[in-house]
């Protein structure tokens, strides 16, 4: 198993996470991997899924990024990192899809010679030919 880089540090945030009109919480990007309670995984997301202010791109692939690698490590529950994503379909930086592909890659290493790793393989396929197309946008 991959663990995440054992300089990074990961953070557990509890309670209501609040966002100010700036977001000046969630510009915060660094080597550190941040781990939030239940509660404010879903109230990112559905931040993330609504019409306010977009938080910065950056700041959304890290959220993608932490929530794989908790999730991989065993810190998250894999069901919150892959609902984490469901904001993708409104999504049009480059960099935010970068994190996803990265995800379906090490998701893919992960369940390589599996059933379920026959119909990912398939699946992926398919994936490669968006991320060509949307490359040559």
């Amino acid at each position: 198993m991959h663990l995440p880089d054992p300089n990074l540090v990961i953070m557990k945030m509890e309670g209501t996470l609040c966002v100010d009109s700036e977001l000046s919480v969630l510009s915060l990007v660094g080597l550190f991997m941040v781990n939030y309670d239940q509660q404010n995984w879903g109230l990112l997301l559905d931040y993330l899924r609504g019409p306010g202010p977009q938080i910065p791109t950056a700041t959304r692939a890290k959220l993608l990024h932490d929530a794989w690698n908790l999730a991989y490590a065993g810190e998250l529950d894999i069901a919150t990192a892959l609902n984490m994503t469901l904001f993708l379909e409104q999504e049009t930086e480059l960099a935010v899809w970068d994190a996803m592909f990265t995800m379906i890659d090490h998701l893919g290493r992960r369940i390589s010679g599996t059933d379920a790793g026959l119909k990912f393989e398939v699946s992926t396929i398919a994936v490669r030919g968006l991320s060509d197309i949307w490359v040559t946008l």
